[in-house]
């Protein structure tokens, strides 16, 4: 019997799959690499989970590879400190995880970009950011201003929300080597569960060691139960319950709680400005709120702050630019931005 045949198709397959394998690995490597759990997270009575204070952890996410400093506050800004330095104009940001500077492959956020500007031309001004590792939270961020930020007394406080606002019930920690999130204890538990039997299992993990594999199990997770979903787990360490769409509040009920929130913040000396991702109406808010609101369907900015400024947003440096330049002109007194005052 000729075998010669039978050995060119075995050679042709293992060649064929060797360099599939090849060809995946190189092409998808960022989308497919094994990751680590975001942080070691505590359980705050306000904020549910934040960072815990003063760690550090690698970040891998796709095309992301950092080491993160989390500071003694269970914040991101490494340059945060409660007392402003005499003579100081401090601003403070809250706004979305896009926003940390940390969890992309940029260069960083805006708000780097814009500290860096002021720290060039040496004005006293002091720029903070308070943004946390969560989708867009508009209540969170309120009440992590209430909580946390107004005992840093800023001068300035710019909020990154959107009207109506929303808010997302989740909660995340570690368990086992893996990070999970959830809304409610029931999803919680089912959650453990599930690492529990991924844990047990070795065979995902084996065939994790195939990146053509790792792709197909992207997108055949859905089984809690199933060998892809626990090939998926494993390579991701995390797991989430499925968060439900966010709360949304009412315009009036918007309308209401920055209001009180701008009230609260001028009886101690702060201002209040409001930084939207969509042109808003501003009748109902207190006019002593600014507000810098960004169409984004052809990318231009308008900002109504005691004088109207238009601007015009592509990337992050050029936000960070405009907004400077407009912080400077119109809000921030001339006795911390004229060099020598």
């Amino acid at each position: 019997m000729n075998r010669k045949p039978f050995k060119y198709v075995l050679f042709t397959l293992v060649w064929l799959m060797f360099t599939s394998e090849l060809i995946v690995r190189t092409t998808l490597f960022e989308s497919l690499k094994t990751r680590h759990p975001q942080a070691n997270w505590v359980q705050d009575p306000v904020f549910g989970a934040l960072p815990e204070p003063e760690s550090v952890f690698r970040l891998v996410e796709e095309n992301v590879n950092k080491e993160i400093q989390i500071n003694k506050y269970g914040l991101y800004d490494p340059g945060m400190r409660l007392i402003k330095p005499q003579g100081y104009y401090r601003i403070a940001y809250v706004g979305n995880i896009s926003e940390t500077g940390y969890f992309s492959n940029s260069s960083g956020s805006w708000t780097d970009h814009c500290r860096q500007m002021f720290d060039e031309e040496d004005a006293k001004v002091e720029f903070i950011n308070f943004s946390l590792q969560f989708p867009r939270d508009d209540y969170r961020n309120i009440l992590l201003i209430r909580e946390k930020i107004i005992k840093f007394m800023p001068d300035l406080v710019i909020l990154s929300a959107s009207l109506p606002f929303n808010y997302h019930k989740t909660a995340k920690e570690q368990y086992n080597g893996f990070l999970i999130e959830y809304d409610s204890d029931s999803c919680k538990m089912a959650l453990m569960d599930n690492i529990k039997i991924v844990i047990k299992d070795p065979l995902p993990k084996l065939l994790n060691a195939s990146y053509i594999l790792r792709s197909i199990s992207r997108y055949k997770n859905s089984n809690p139960s199933g060998l892809w979903y626990g090939m998926n787990v494993n390579r991701t360490r995390f797991i989430s319950g499925g968060i439900p769409e966010p709360e949304i509040y009412s315009l009036s009920e918007s309308m209401l709680i920055i209001n009180q929130l701008s009230e609260e913040l001028l009886e101690q000396g702060i201002s209040l400005c409001l930084l939207t991702p969509e042109n808003i109406d501003v009748n109902g808010l207190n006019p002593n709120i600014g507000i810098l609101s960004s169409d984004v369907l052809d990318s231009c900015a308008e900002v109504c702050y005691n004088k109207p400024a238009k601007i015009r947003v592509k990337d992050t440096r050029e936000m960070a630019s405009e907004i400077h330049a407009i912080l400077k002109g119109f809000i921030i007194p001339d006795e911390y931005t004229i060099t020598g005052t």
